[in-house]
C-alpha cells in the first residue's frame, strides 16, 4: 500500500461501499467521473494547488468523528468509522478496511530526521508518489491544531489516495485513505472528515 464523507451521515453507514451502493449514495444517484478532484482528470500542467472538496476536512463542527476502530501511533490516536475491521501493516503502522471493499485508512509514524519540515515532507511524499507526475498537492489544512500537508494521486494497487502529512514532537506523522476511483466525493468527503476529526494528538 501507498504511504501512507456525507454531512449527517452516521458512522453506521459504510463510506468504503461497493460501486453500486456508492452510487446510491451520491445527490443525483450516479457517479462523478467529472469530479474535479480525480486524478485522472487532464491535468493543467501547473504545479499549483488545486482545490479539493475535501479541504476542510477535520475543520468543520458539525462533523461527527468516526467511533469505531481505535487505530494508535507513537504521535497520534484516531477512529476508523464503526464496522471498519483492523489490518495488520507492521509495526510503524496500523489500518483499518471498510467491509466488502478497498476502501482503506492508514496511521503510521515514524522518527523525524533533524532536519525535516512540514515543506521537506510535503516535496518528499509527492516526488516519491506511485505515479508522481499524477500526484497534486492540496491546500494545507490545520486538525485539531495541528497543520497537515494533503496530496492526491493514484494509489499503487488502484483507486485514490488522500495523503496527509505533518511532524508532532519528535515523529513524522502520515495518515492515507485509499478510496476505489468511482466512490462518489460526497462520500470520500464523508469519510475523510469523520476520520480526521477523530484525531487526539500524543
Amino acid at each position: 500500500m501507498a504511504t501512507l464523507a456525507l454531512a449527517g451521515c452516521s458512522d453506521d453507514a459504510d463510506p468504503g461501499s461497493g460501486p453500486t451502493e456508492a452510487a446510491s449514495a451520491s445527490v443525483d444517484g450516479s457517479a462523478t467521473p467529472s469530479d474535479p478532484s480525480d486524478p485522472s482528470a487532464p491535468s493543467s500542467g501547473t504545479s499549483e494547488p488545486t482545490s479539493d472538496p475535501t479541504a476542510s476536512a477535520g475543520e468543520d463542527p458539525g462533523v461527527t468523528p468516526a467511533s469505531g476502530l481505535t487505530l494508535t501511533s507513537d504521535a497520534a490516536t484516531m477512529r476508523a468509522p464503526k464496522g471498519w475491521t483492523s489490518l495488520d501493516e507492521g509495526a510503524l503502522s496500523v489500518s483499518a478496511r471498510a467491509p466488502k471493499s478497498l476502501t482503506i485508512v492508514t496511521l503510521s509514524s515514524i522518527p523525524a530526521a533533524d532536519i525535516a519540515t512540514l515543506d521537506t515532507l510535503e516535496n518528499a511524499a509527492k516526488v516519491t508518489s506511485f505515479k508522481a507526475e499524477q500526484v497534486r498537492i492540496q491546500p494545507r489544512r490545520e486538525v485539531q491544531g495541528v497543520e497537515l500537508y494533503h496530496l492526491v494521486g493514484p494509489e499503487l494497487v488502484g483507486g485514490r489516495l488522500d495523503q496527509f502529512g505533518t511532524i508532532y514532537g519528535d515523529q513524522q506523522v502520515t495518515i492515507a485513505f485509499v478510496t476505489p476511483d468511482d466512490t462518489p466525493p460526497a462520500r470520500r468527503k464523508n469519510l475523510i472528515e469523520s476520520v480526521l476529526a477523530s484525531i487526539e494528538w500524543a
